[in-house]
């Protein structure tokens, strides 16, 4: 197999220090540095991101941002969430952005041979393979709400189109169902984590820590035990209570909603956003809400002993109440109360429970060097199939 590959995505972190908190998608670039590892070089195109680079080249990864007309109307451009409610002029900067991006892979294809190419979200999949018309093989790798925001007429198409998944969290009963209901080909590999430590630093004060976006999406907020009702179980834990504070590290279009509906408890409850200091967040955190089957907080989290509240609409195999953490219903709030009680007034009983699921993960994911060669088998056997 050819070893360069192509990798179309709107969100990718930057390689200098300057601009590594630039871009999100931390995870790909783990992913990114594990094919790496195995002598891969991953050429990356994305949207441009305000205040980065159009272009870096370090250690085996290259990033070419791509301009495109209106875009500092785009909110991925400037640093937020692309999903969520948007107005004329910022769908009309996504649509430039769309037809960019998908001349760019055409482009990119034709100057330079590429084994594979790897779109990350389902709509970039879409757009990434009419640039590709069926040239080199493709696989599409799929996050959550690019899936559950979409209309299931729409999705159907686009599968057509890209029918070929890589799935780097196999243990997620979501994608599993779409693999199933879409009849997508699935190529599975371990989920990546950095190989790093975090030093945890919690002192006397208990924080509980929310990580995840916070849009309009509803269905998919309730689905992983966040949105409306989470607040409000928040709400009523603060109130009875006085020993512990909240930090919530996310963004998107309901971040004024929800800081309002907090804004009683506005010396308790702090709103980061996405920032740099993200490790320092999660090292303070007594526990960490946000995670559900398998997905990048629990690739943030979980494998540096940090425990994790787990929604039970998603919990496939690895989550397991009261073994490796505590599962709550999202719905009753009553419930809800008495497992964050328990959880604040058990810290050795979380210490435990974060090192079971520590173990229990290494079934589904893999540090970066380690996970690299799995990898690896993976694709070349893939793209020897489909030659």
């Amino acid at each position: 197999m050819n070893t360069n590959i192509l990798l179309v995505t709107t969100s990718f972190p930057g390689l200098y220090p300057e601009t590594k908190h630039l871009g999100g998608g931390a995870f790909l670039l783990s992913e990114a540095q594990a094919l790496v590892s195995q002598g891969y070089e991953v050429h990356v195109i994305m949207p441009a991101v305000r205040g980065a680079l159009h272009y870096e080249k370090s250690g085996g990864i290259e990033i070419d941002r791509v301009s495109y007309p209106l875009m500092s109307l785009n909110p991925g451009y400037n640093g937020k969430p692309q999903h969520g409610e948007l107005n004329v002029l910022e769908k009309l900067s996504q649509v430039f952005m769309a037809m960019s991006l998908m001349f760019r892979v055409a482009t990119a294809i034709t100057r330079r041979s590429h084994g594979l190419l790897w779109s990350n979200w389902l709509q970039v999949g879409f757009l990434s393979a009419i640039g590709n018309f069926g040239r080199i093989p493709h696989l599409l790798s799929v996050r959550g709400s690019d899936v559950r925001g979409t209309p299931d007429c729409l999705i159907r198409i686009m599968v057509k189109f890209t029918p070929n998944l890589l799935n780097m969290y196999p243990d997620d009963p979501e994608i599993a169902d779409w693999v199933k209901k879409y009849s997508f080909f699935e190529v599975q590999v371990p989920g990546v984590y950095r190989e790093k430590e975090i030093l945890r630093n919690q002192g006397s004060e208990k924080i509980l820590t929310v990580v995840g976006r916070l849009d309009n999406e509803i269905s998919s907020l309730m689905l992983k035990g966040l949105g409306d009702e989470l607040f409000t179980m928040i709400g009523q834990a603060l109130r009875a209570r006085d020993d512990f504070s909240v930090v919530v590290v996310g963004d998107g279009k309901r971040l004024d909603y929800y800081r309002e509906q907090m804004s009683e408890f506005s010396d308790r409850v702090i709103f980061r956003g996405w920032q740099a200091t993200f490790d320092t967040e999660l090292s303070r955190a007594a526990i960490v809400i946000g995670g559900s089957g398998m997905n990048g907080v629990i690739m943030d989290t979980v494998p540096y002993g940090i425990p994790v509240l787990i929604s039970e609409n998603l919990t496939g195999s690895l989550w397991q109440d009261q073994r490796n953490c505590f599962v709550y219903d999202p719905s009753d709030v009553e419930a809800w109360e008495r497992v964050v009680h328990k959880a604040l007034d058990n810290p050795q009983l979380l210490s435990e429970f974060a090192l079971q699921a520590k173990l229990d993960l290494q079934k589904f994911a893999l540090p970066t060097s380690h996970a690299g060669e799995k990898w690896a088998d993976e694709l070349e056997r893939f793209v020897q199939l489909k030659k």
